[in-house]
């Protein structure tokens, strides 16, 4: 990635880039005078409330000077520069695609840029200072690429001037480095090369006059250049090498790796480790250790021992042992190197965010499996433990990341940080025989973004008066942010700020007492521990090697290796579960179920196998374990809890088994116990005692019913449902009419004698919403999907407008006991951040409701009126419901178990789990 933008030296020097666009005869108070000098007191002070101001006034000027009126172009221009620096405080999505909109539109505008003139007074803008404007903030890869368009339509203009052309070379090349960077493919840095020759031929003809460009510095191509500047080609090819090594590409010699190294060994001695670049040069000097020591173990198999290969196999070793150390130590600094009066935007693009990303994530420590072992493992155990040591305190970095108090999308967004991060950790404690360290590193970094929510909520009992009503009142202000954002009434970032900073500022005083030290930090495990141990709970947790953890309380916490399943059989058991679908389903669209019905031909026994590999794999070695016995008496079987993490929570560990190719089943889990799921043990621990305490509170719960329902929401091109009538046919038949709930609910009320039409259904988004609170099940039959590229979105079609998950965030539900989503995807995965669990079924769960039925793919329209007279028929006995948290999970343990004994497809009962206490 490139270095951050940052005050190059000229601003420093002349007062700033900025201030040279103010015209020779403005005076001081004008408005674009006030504008930079707000920008460059932002500078100055880091005060977002002059940067806010200038961002204002600069709009101002925008729209008071048309297109193609003198000063237009330097008024977006500025407006551009301060949407960007508030992006690299902030980093908020929407500042990058908004600076991104007004540098396109200013190129497209002005193609040529702003010529200036004595008589027009406002200085030129080149169309290369228009090129690098654009090119200032990062973007994703479909970005850089339209980039690369941009500066390939400028090259091809016979009127650019030969200094403009090679820096505009010089742009395109390091544009396509750091999209290589991202996509690895090798026509990037082939196309990189070319572009540097040219640059290369073009510098040699003695035309290039290169004046102090304050992009140079954005871009940081003097920094690259060994020579510091006298040739920046030079750092060019270097870096473009560097690249290459870093992405394995097959084009990299053994001599490319030897240099790329020296090049990171020397930049890393030159510059501060944990500041700017050189954090980058340590996790990138790292990174090319790891793969020498790789490249060199599988010369040593192959070629055999030669004394200079383990020289330099032991000399490699120590190195990485030496920046293992270098790495653990600079944690403190990074840590700190976010002041308090700083805003968020500093620790995710600052040092901790960075740190995350280069150190963990792009470290490859468990890559090459399928080239001859992981790079762990040629490790040795010293090391494995040290850079478990780094993997553990890295850990402890994330809230310096994802800051508390945040909005839910800027956090959300920042978790895609290093997704590997809690498990890679666990499966190194592992392979070491620490399996209590596996579960305190698995429960710091998984749901960090559902145990910050419910932080938010907390009673906050446990702590002094003096902190707790402070912290009450702050949380109380921070959620009616989250609530004002959702509705689409946004608070000012300033004033989110400052509750932010108040927050934190808190949370450290309270840490101050010596009984808080570890306040909001990494908790102890008796804390993370459910209350009421009275079935195992298992943790699965993938790698080179997949482990399972088994707890069966406190004191007794074991663990054991599945040998037989690594991280690509993993992956390849998910595509098989998920590659076909059922016929019929309540999928989004009428593309998707065609698309679903073309896959699922001749694909079943593709999933029987999968079962089968499931079973004998992952589930059959823990039932051993647990010296489980099959089970005749279906009410014997014990329960057992699974807690999966990365790939595994795809996959229907209920539904594991041996079965005949009819679908009969020979051996399965199901045999032996009753299975239920949690995101995490802390979210199982708050539910249980949540639970308790509402349990001991007078007034027992009434048991109302709310049914959400819209077979035909008309819209996004859904297909009608014709069971969903059915379905409420069945749920009117088994539960009386007093505990249905109408849109209209008020305490007391009850369900009118029905003449033919159905008063219960809540249709719209707002009758949910409103009814929620008072309802104790909750019964969801309609279209769903999960958001793909933002897990907030993810949705319930209802009538006239989707339920979001956004929504869901923001709701308090007293009552609540079992919510039934009988709808497609709502168990779903968000591929990436798998661990944070971001989905409707845990979105129910972490608001309140102890169970919840939820689908890992699509489901048969036509299984709704089975599932709904099932599960009711258990859960409704004389009238009243039953209060007994077991009796969900066996409840639906029995409903799949009919569904299959049916015949229906795999895929059809699989794709019911219960998520609950």
């Amino acid at each position: 990635m490139f270095p951050l933008p940052r005050e190059s030296s000229e601003t420093a020097e002349s007062g700033g880039f900025l201030k040279r666009l103010i015209p020779s005869n403005f005076q001081p108070f004008s408005l674009f005078a006030r504008c930079v000098w707000k920008l460059e007191g932002y500078y100055d002070t880091q005060d977002i409330g002059q940067l806010e101001e200038a961002i204002q006034i600069s709009k101002q000027i925008v729209s008071a000077t048309p297109t193609g009126r003198q000063g237009n172009l330097h008024a977006r221009y500025a407006l551009a520069s301060c949407i960007s620096a508030r992006f690299f405080r902030l980093g908020l999505e929407q500042d990058a695609n908004e600076h991104f909109l007004i540098a396109d539109g200013l190129l497209k505008d002005y193609p040529n840029g702003w010529k200036g003139t004595t008589l027009s007074a406002w200085p030129s803008i080149s169309k290369n200072d228009l090129i690098s404007l654009l090119c200032r903030c990062f973007m994703p890869t479909a970005k850089l690429a339209y980039k690369v368009d941009i500066c390939k339509q400028a090259l091809e203009s016979e009127s650019l001037k030969a200094t403009d052309r090679y820096l505009t070379l010089v742009i395109t090349a390091l544009i396509l480095v750091d999209k290589y960077r991202y996509s690895e493919e090798n026509e990037d840095i082939e196309a990189a090369h070319q572009f540097v020759q040219q640059a290369d031929s073009l510098k040699a003809s003695g035309r290039i006059k290169l004046a102090r460009r304050p992009f140079l510095d954005f871009w940081g191509c003097i920094f690259y250049g060994p020579n510091q500047g006298k040739d920046s080609n030079i750092g060019l090819r270097t870096l473009i090498t560097h690249s290459q090594c870093l992405c394995r590409s097959p084009h990299v010699t053994l001599g490319d790796l030897d240099a790329s190294i020296e090049y990171s060994r020397r930049t890393f001695i030159k510059l501060h480790p944990w500041k700017d670049t050189g954090l980058d040069s340590l996790c990138d000097f790292m990174e090319l250790i790891c793969y020498r020591i790789w490249v060199v173990h599988s010369q040593l198999l192959s070629s055999g021992d030669t004394e200079e290969l383990h020289l330099q196999h032991a000399n490699d070793k120590h190195e990485l042992d030496q920046l293992l150390l270098r790495a653990i130590a600079l944690i403190p600094d990074v840590r700190l190197s976010v002041p308090q009066n700083q805003l968020p935007g500093l620790a995710i693009y600052g040092p901790p965010g960075r740190f995350l990303e280069l150190v963990l994530s792009r470290g490859k420590w468990n890559d090459w499996e399928e080239q001859g072992g992981a790079i762990v493992d040629i490790l040795g155990f010293p090391l494995q433990k040290k850079l478990l040591a780094l993997c553990s305190k890295t850990l402890d970095l994330l809230p310096n990341v994802v800051i508390l108090g945040l909005g839910h999308d800027s956090r959300i967004r920042i978790l895609r940080f290093g997704p590997q991060l809690s498990w890679m950790t666990a499966s190194l404690a592992l392979t070491g025989g620490a399996p209590k360290t596996a579960i305190l590193a698995l429960e710091t970094g998984r749901s960090l973004f559902w145990n910050q929510h419910l932080f938010l909520r907390d009673s906050f009992r446990h702590i002094p008066k003096r902190y707790a009503d402070r912290l009450r009142a702050l949380s109380t202000s921070l959620l009616a942010k989250e609530s004002a954002d959702v509705s689409g009434n946004s608070i000012s970032t300033p004033h989110r700020l400052e509750t932010i900073y108040e927050l934190n500022g808190l949370v450290g005083e309270i840490r101050q007492n010596p009984d808080f030290v570890d306040f909001m930090r990494r908790p102890a495990l008796v804390k993370i521990l459910p209350p009421s141990m009275k079935s195992p709970i298992v943790i699965l947790v993938p790698g080179k090697t997949c482990f399972a953890i088994i707890i069966h309380n406190l004191s007794k916490i074991e663990h054991l290796s599945l040998p037989d399943l690594d991280y690509p059989g993993l992956r390849k058991l998910l595509r098989s579960m998920h590659r076909g679908d059922q016929l019929n389903g309540r999928a989004t669209t009428d593309i998707k179920r065609l698309k679903v019905r073309m896959d699922a031909r001749g694909k079943e026994s593709e999933v029987l196998k999968a079962f089968s590999d499931l079973f004998k794999y992952v589930v059959k070695p823990v039932i051993c374990a647990l010296a489980l016995s099959a089970k005749r008496d279906r009410s014997d079987r014990p329960r057992l809890w699974w807690c999966p993490t990365d790939l595994f929570c795809g996959l229907p560990l209920h539904a594991s088994g041996i079965y005949t190719p009819q679908g009969k089943p020979i051996d399965c889990t199901s045999d032996y116990c009753v299975s239920s799921y949690t995101p995490s043990l802390s979210a199982l621990a708050h539910n249980q005692n949540r639970w308790m305490s509402r349990e001991k509170r007078p007034g027992r719960i009434k048991g109302r019913v709310l049914v959400a329902a819209e077979a035909n929401p008309n819209r996004h091109g859904l297909s009608y449902l014709p069971d969903v009538d059915a379905e409420i046919s069945c749920i009117q038949s088994v539960i009386p009419n007093e505990l249905l709930m109408t849109p209209q609910f008020t305490e007391g009320g009850s369900v009118p004698a029905s003449d033919g039409i159905m008063p219960c259904i809540h249709s719209t988004p707002d009758d949910v919403v409103a009814g929620l609170p008072h309802a104790s099940v909750l019964h969801i039959c309609c279209h769903a999907e999960q958001g793909v590229s933002d897990a907030l979105k993810s949705r319930f079609f209802l009538r006239d407008k989707d339920l979001t998950l956004a929504e869901l965030l923001a709701l308090e539900l007293p009552e609540a006991y079992v919510a039934v989503l009988c709808a497609c995807e709502t168990h779903s995965l968000d591929v990436d951040q798998i661990d944070q669990s971001v989905n409707l079924t845990t979105a129910f769960f972490y608001a309140g409701f102890p169970s919840v039925v939820g689908t890992l793919w699509s489901m048969a329209d036509g299984d709704g009126p089975l599932v709904a007279d099932i599960l009711y028929r258990s859960l409704f006995q004389e009238g009243r419901i039953n209060m007994n948290p077991d009796c969900v999970a066996y409840a639906v343990d029995e409903m799949m178990r009919t569904i299959r004994e049916g015949g229906s497809a795999p895929r059809n009962w699989a794709t019911f789990i219960h998520v609950g206490i």
